[in-house]
């Protein structure tokens, strides 16, 4: 009998064991499989690697290679330049196609450092008639306040699916647009910078007051285009802008933000440029930037 109660005892003694034991390999597993910090940052530098790669590979065509404009949405993707090396003796084709050797030549009618990839493939410097997305030559992605970004808009007839350039940015002129393309992502060479839409609006190229009222073109506001400072502008273009917006996004810029400002052309019109206003909300360095 006592044999029996012993053997019964033993049993179980080994069945509460290996109760416990397989409790906690559970518990050990439950925690391996909550715990994966390793597998997020190897997400996160994938993605930094997939940029760095894509900005070093495109800068190998052309040092005056600035980046990318990504829209989170898919509907843009293009590389942008920067034409503020232009006084180094160029060879590009101003707005009426003609080719000038650089800045100095340009007596024969309207020209500025901007006009050098209006007609110019930046990979390989050959004519396009689309020419390269590029920014303002005045700015600096390291310390500028407002970005400003130039591309072209193509007529129905040049690109029926409405998909080159800056050609995309014509259905941001309707609200029912904007809530799924209001995200773009900057991709520099030292991270990425990332933007919501703010404003969508048209400007006038033949009117003066419009020019006077709505100076998207300053790479930081409270300074004018000649250098000057002029205290108490970025106040006043955000109140102009509130005043012409097509719609309401429901944000509103304060005087404290960065910008990136995209400008094309407007369908149908030879006056007319659409301008997209974007605050800057995010800036990312790479893991590995030096």
């Amino acid at each position: 009998m006592k044999k029996k109660i012993i053997l019964c005892l033993v049993i179980i003694i080994l069945a509460l064991i290996g109760i416990i034991f397989s409790s906690s390999l559970t518990n050990n597993y439950e925690e391996i499989i909550i715990e994966k910090p390793a597998e997020e940052n190897d997400e996160t530098e994938y993605a930094d690697n997939k940029y760095k790669l894509l900005w070093e590979e495109n800068y190998q065509y052309n040092s005056d290679y600035d980046g990318e404009i990504i829209f989170e949405s898919g509907l843009l993707s293009q590389s942008f330049v920067s034409a503020k090396k232009a006084l180094s003796s160029y060879t590009f084709y101003t707005y009426n196609n003609k080719i000038v050797t650089d800045y100095e030549t340009c007596e024969s009618g309207p020209c500025s450092l901007n006009d050098v990839y209006l007609r110019m493939n930046y990979k390989d410097m050959s004519y396009d008639a689309g020419g390269t997305c590029f920014m303002d030559y005045r700015n600096s992605l390291d310390y500028d306040q407002n970005i400003i970004i130039y591309g072209h808009h193509y007529s129905q007839n040049l690109d029926p699916e409405r998909q080159l350039f800056f050609t995309p940015l014509e259905k941001l002129l309707s609200l029912e647009n904007y809530e799924n393309n209001k995200y773009i992502t900057l991709v520099t060479r030292n991270g990425i910078r990332r933007y919501e839409i703010v404003y969508v609006y048209t400007f006038d190229t033949s009117s003066e007051e419009q020019y006077s009222r709505l100076q998207f073109f300053r790479t930081t506001y409270d300074i004018d285009y000649d250098g000057n400072e002029d205290p108490g502008y970025y106040d006043k273009y955000i109140e102009n802008v509130e005043a012409v917006k097509l719609y309401d996004t429901g944000l509103k810029l304060q005087n404290t933000d960065n910008t990136l400002t995209l400008q094309t052309c407007l369908a149908d019109t030879s006056k007319g440029v659409e301008i997209i206003v974007a605050r800057e909300i995010e800036r990312l360095e790479y893991q590995n930037s030096k």
